[in-house]
């Protein structure tokens, strides 16, 4: 009947583990590629045989770009910084990244040329005495942006369980049984839609949280995207 949202349980639980089974799917999928796969620069498709290349996809595009920025550092830093073409390869890198979160080379380099008139540069050899526990461990971090360029949120997350985790709680409707009726589900509008509906603009929500550092079996990073 239309407008009658009463539920058996049976239904209920059916469906919530439906739910939950498409959201795990969603946000478990594999977006790390045969480990044999990585990023090249567009240009350089004719000279690999076409059975040996392939368009990934957006998620392991999300996953192969910070691997590929390592690597580019790491040959960059074994050159001893003397390879003009490695820090090509690490600035079209980081272009790339910044681009794809909305961040065009025009605006990196006036923010570079608005901090290093603020701040300074690196020149002068100055350095700071820090204890190793202050540092930040990215791999600890699980944090959620708005991307301008994708029109989707981030949760970039240590494991995939953590970013399901935070996004089951933004983005699910919240049950409330109603008192004496307990088969009387009612299902109110996830945090997300709330502060939606509230005026508030979801694409200036930002927020980060890490671990404890006495957390154990850290997994090993990764990201995931969610719509």
């Amino acid at each position: 009947m239309a407008g009658d949202h009463t539920e058996t349980l049976e239904s209920l639980r059916e469906r919530l583990q439906r739910e939950h089974r498409e959201r795990q799917h969603r946000l478990n999928t594999p977006v790390r590629p045969h480990p044999e796969w990585k990023l090249i620069r567009d240009r350089m498709v004719d000279a690999i045989p076409e059975k040996d290349r392939r368009v990934a996809s957006e998620d392991e595009v999300e996953a192969l770009l910070p691997e590929a920025l390592q690597e580019a550092v790491d040959k960059l830093l074994e050159t001893g910084g003397q390879d003009i073409e490695g820090y090509a390869d690490v600035l079209e890198l980081l272009h790339t990244i910044a681009e794809r979160r909305g961040y065009s080379p025009e605006e990196i380099e006036a923010a570079r040329l608005k901090k290093h008139e603020e701040q300074g540069g690196f020149q002068d050899g100055v350095i700071w005495r820090f204890l190793d526990r202050t540092k930040l461990s990215f791999q600890r971090i699980l944090s959620v942006y708005w991307s301008k360029r994708g029109r989707k949120f981030i949760v970039n997350s240590p494991s995939k369980a953590d970013g399901a985790l935070i996004w089951f709680g933004l983005d699910s409707k919240r049950c409330s049984p109603r008192m004496g009726q307990f088969l009387n589900v009612c299902w109110d509008p996830s945090l997300l839609d709330e502060l939606r509906q509230r005026g508030y603009d979801l694409k200036t929500l930002r927020f980060s949280i890490r671990r404890t550092e006495e957390a154990s079996g850290v997994p090993e990073a990764g990201g995931s995207e969610v719509t």
